[in-house]
């Protein structure tokens, strides 16, 4: 019976796992391109914060549905002022950013890639 038990609990943690690790995301780089939109949202439980437009399509590689668009959410980062003026700089600059994205944002219809990091060219 607790032979039994143990393998029943291994194989259902064994289905959970493989089940998660399909569905995890997997964050990266999107590649070096230009902001040719810079679009500033109210900041509150249902608003984005940044929406940024890019130049081209990015890598995507957490599989977001809309890879034109990437997010900085202002809930909850204690980082988005500097990511804001980061991408803000570069924008004004016209110079080429790389966002280090992770996982998508779904409080819209366009699903855009969150960013965590900015890197100016």
């Amino acid at each position: 019976m607790l032979l039994s038990l143990k393998k029943t609990l291994f194989i259902a943690v064994g289905l959970f796992w493989l089940v998660s690790a399909n569905t995890s995301l997997a964050s990266g780089s999107t590649g070096y391109f230009n902001i040719v939109n810079f679009n500033q949202r109210e900041c509150n439980s249902m608003s984005k914060g940044l929406e940024l437009t890019l130049s081209a399509n990015h890598a995507n590689p957490d599989g977001c549905s809309n890879s034109l668009t990437v997010n900085i959410n202002c809930n909850g980062n204690d980082n988005f002022d500097r990511l804001y003026s980061t991408a803000l700089s570069a924008f004004m600059a016209g110079k080429n950013v790389n966002f280090w994205v992770n996982g998508c944002d779904l409080t819209g219809t366009s699903g855009e890639a969150n960013v965590i990091t900015v890197q100016i060219e």
